[in-house]
């Protein structure tokens, strides 16, 4: 039998593009010039594939081995085989170095691919007072020692809750952290302080007063929070203060990123107590909201002149002023309102804002008036602009705070920012991440990207992908720039950034439009089918928020898909923010409608045509939380929708925030009852109907893990703040009392499946013949904790490979003694993973 000879693919070192498994295989013989080649061989340990064709792994005793030519995997099999293809490669090419990579027992397998992260927000936010609670104990102290640079800085690596810069378990605390610390900014204008914080999560922090109750009971105690945080506020203020301070701004954001808490202050430095709104803007409202208004309010009726807003008066006086804020100012979120005469004992005014403010958008008002307070620098400041990366509010806004003045920052400024997401990505790339998907990009966000890829200090660690922010795209100018493919001559005309892109050889691209059409299932603010249990934290939120309903999906997201004029690229994918089952549901229904109009978009062009249709790529329902579930059936409603979909979309799948699952699936089962509860994030039922899915960390929202997400998965364990010395207790219906969840599924969902949902599953994801070699390096074998998944997390990474170069990992511990990154001198780790010259 004739023996195959194998042509390496000489690519340049960091050219992605790789040769195709049948080039690779060829049998024509090698050309007879000399050329020299960059091949690696790895041996001597377990092998994980992921293939879908060939054995999952490959263990030690089976003598496996990876063959890797110029960043491109190119043989796996046997060490004996591997020796022949090396010995034609030597004879093809004398030149040729060869690395040999000895795991010594240890275990290759691919990069793992996170699906969704917010990855310059999480730089930025480093800047502002974090309030996120503590994690289980067998998670904290690994948090802090390799992320604690970003998390805490300044503070010493520990697992300890001290509340003193590290984390916290009871919400008291948390916010008297951020109001008796040094104010954040100062308005020397209107001689205020800004006092700010981010990360407060009352689903989970509970009082400290209450923490011995039963669980249910001592969370339902934060009932009284979400009605009216304004009050809590200010007598946590007051008691650690012993007395009140009109000139405190305070405010902080959610840890779910879709709410926010202010007190009376901030709400009258945002203009929102005594702005005069003109007539002829009170007149830019629509017909049709005035006349909901007025149906939902029969006693009321729309000001017919100028008008002064007010915070705290009649019924009718702040609900007015609420209705032309939120309709003047911003599309979605909401400023609640309460009926103060039910915690007060005597008040006349009875109506005010509570201090609850519902999404980003509604908050940016907020922000904008931190970022306009004078004499400051907009460093820190900036940070809270990109953790809401929304568009500007409304300009039909009456407020003077609708534009911010400081929303730039300089080059130094800039740099630091960069510096942090370099790190960022150095310190994913320690736990294996070998590419990062951030969800929700601005266009300024790729410029600073694209800038990240290029800096010459210390190349990136891992491959970042942004997928847009619908907003970006709102006016015919910003529209156009998503028709058309990125060019470096003419960077700010284009924003489509393939893969192959020689700009950036496959360390940056641009292909995926995000959209939010819910907000958060722990905030009380999913758009859900049914109301939220009324026995629960949320029992008077209702259903929910909606962001967007299906129609206005499809209204939002129309303008992107295939046309014969965007034909010069793929059409874009998308990426559909949905937790509740209604949003869900909405989502699925609204990409079916846009298929049909594809379809006919498509059928007016000529032969031309994109080279894969809209419904062949991959689209992803992010988070897909709370599923719709027949009370007398027990039947799962949403995965039928899920199927019915797919007829459509074969590639249509969801990805799971399962950190839901792990630090708020107790809660959320308080917050649903036990039936949607216990049937959050329902991997196994989905796996059942043939629908993969991904896990991802939404970073900053939980820490960026992936090893934790396998064990989460598999395990589904969750724990009862603020107890959390605990092993953690299953959230599910098995009778037994046990995920079924296999590994294998669990290492998909971090490796193969992001990678098809990121339509990158033909280059990444397994390794594979023709696939590019980003590879990491585990201490231990994963195959070997199917018995024993609750200790996943103890299994280290040893080493990580971009385009089967090593990466250069930063000492995390001297890290965090930096104090000024742009002058920061990174102190760089020894190899674990060192190459020699011999096969040994």
């Amino acid at each position: 039998m004739k023996k195959r000879n194998i042509i390496p693919c000489f690519a340049a070192a960091l050219l992605i593009s790789a040769c195709s498994s049948s080039t690779n295989n060829s049998d024509d013989k090698p050309k007879d010039e000399d050329v020299s080649a960059k091949v690696s061989l790895f041996f001597g340990g377990n092998i994980i594939t992921v293939a879908s064709k060939k054995p999952f792994s490959l263990g030690a005793d089976e003598n496996p081995a990876v063959l890797v030519e110029n960043g491109v995997i190119t043989f796996v099999g046997s060490v004996d085989d591997a020796k022949e293809k090396l010995a034609t490669i030597r004879n093809h090419a004398p030149k040729t170095k060869i690395s040999y990579f000895n795991l010594n027992g240890r275990t290759l397998m691919p990069g793992f691919i996170e699906p969704h992260a917010h990855l310059q927000s999480t730089a930025q936010m480093s800047g502002v007072k974090n309030l996120m609670p503590c994690l289980p104990d067998k998670y904290q102290e690994k948090l802090s020692k390799d992320y604690g640079w970003i998390y805490y800085p300044n503070k010493k690596a520990s697992s300890a809750k001290d509340g003193q810069g590290h984390c916290f378990i009871y919400l008291d605390e948390a916010i008297a952290k951020v109001t008796t610390s040094p104010p954040f900014v100062i308005d020397h204008v209107n001689k205020v302080g800004w006092y700010i914080g981010n990360g407060l999560d009352p689903s989970r922090m509970v009082q400290e007063e209450y923490a011995k109750r039963p669980f249910d009971q001592r969370i339902n105690e934060n009932r009284e929070f979400f009605a009216y945080p304004m009050k809590a506020i200010d007598e946590i203020d007051n008691q650690k203060l012993k007395t009140a301070q009109s000139n405190k701004a305070i405010f902080m954001t959610d840890q779910s990123g879709h709410l926010a808490y202010a007190n009376m202050s901030a709400f009258e430095q945002v203009g929102l107590c005594n702005t005069v709104v003109k007539k002829a803007q009170i007149d830019m409202i629509s017909q049709a909201k005035v006349d909901e208004f007025e149906k939902e309010n029969p006693d009321f009726k729309l000001p017919v002149e100028d008008y002064t807003l007010t915070c705290e008066g009649t019924e009718q006086d702040v609900k007015t002023s609420q209705f032309i804020v939120k309709t003047l100012c911003f599309s979605d979120g909401d400023l609640d309102i309460v009926n103060n005469a039910k915690y007060k004992e005597i008040d006349s005014k009875k109506w005010q804002y509570s201090g609850l403010i519902k999404e980003p958008s509604a908050y940016m008002l907020f922000i904008n008036s931190i970022l306009r307070a004078k004499g400051t620098s907009s460093k820190d400041i900036s940070a809270l602009v990109h953790h809401a990366p929304n568009t500007p509010p409304a300009t039909s806004c009456p407020l003077d705070t609708a534009q911010p003045e400081l929303a730039k920052y300089d080059k130094d400024e800039n740099e630091e920012v960069l510096m942090k997401m370099k790190y960022l990505l150095n310190t994913s790339s320690q736990q294996g991440v070998t590419m990062l998907v951030d969800g929700g990009s601005t266009t300024e966000m790729k410029d600073d990207f694209i800038n990240l890829v290029l800096m010459e200090q210390l190349q990136p660690a891992a491959r970042v992908r942004s997928v847009y922010d619908w907003r970006n795209y709102q006016d015919e100018a910003t529209a156009a720039r998503a028709q058309c493919v990125y060019d470096p001559k003419n960077p700010s005309e284009c924003d489509y950034i393939p893969f192959e892109s020689k700009a950036f050889n496959g360390m940056y691209s641009a292909q995926g439009i995000k959209l939010l059409s819910d907000g958060s299932t722990q905030g009380c603010s999913a758009n859900l089918s049914t109301d939220y249990s009324e026995a629960g934290l949320c029992d008077t939120f209702g259903k929910g928020h909606v962001d967007y309903t299906k129609n206005e999906i499809v209204q939002n997201l129309s303008r992107f898909l295939p046309t014969c004029d965007n034909s010069v690229h793929q059409p874009w994918y998308f990426n559909l923010h949905a937790n509740g089952d209604q949003a869900i549901s909405d989502s699925l229904n609204a990409l079916t409608q846009m298929a049909g109009d594809a379809k006919r978009h498509a059928s007016t062009c000529k032969e031309k045509q994109v080279a894969q249709t809209f419904t062949d790529l991959a689209h992803t329902i992010i988070h897909s939380t709370v599923n719709d579930i027949d009370e007398s059936t027990k039947e799962n409603k949403t995965i039928y929708k899920y199927l019915k979909a797919r007829e459509t979309f074969p590639n249509l799948t969801p990805s799971h925030l399962i950190a839901h699952v792990a630090y708020w699936g107790a809660s959320m089962r308080n917050e649903l009852g036990d039936l949607r509860g216990n049937r959050i994030d329902p991997m196994e039922e989905e796996l059942a109907a043939g629908i993969p899915f991904s896990l991802h960390s939404d970073l900053s929202i939980s820490p960026l893990f992936p090893l934790w997400f396998i064990e989460q998965a598999m395990t589904r364990h969750t724990w009862e703040y603020p107890f959390l010395a605990s092993r953690g207790k299953y959230l599910g219906t098995n009778k037994d009392g046990k995920s079924n969840l296999s590994i294998q599924d669990a290492i998909k969902a971090v490796t193969i499946v992001p990678a098809m949902q990121h339509n990158l599953s033909h280059k990444l994801g397994s390794i594979e013949v023709g696939k590019i070699a980003d590879l990491i390096v585990l201490d231990k074998n994963l195959m070997d904790f199917q018995t024993t998944p609750e200790s996943i997390h103890s299994i280290n990474v040893e080493c990580a490979f971009i385009n089967g170069d090593e990466v250069t990992w930063v000492d995390l511990e001297d890290l965090g003694k930096a104090k000024n990154l742009t002058d920061y001198t990174p102190k760089t780790l020894a190899s674990k993973c060192r190459n020699s010259s011999t096969l040994n």
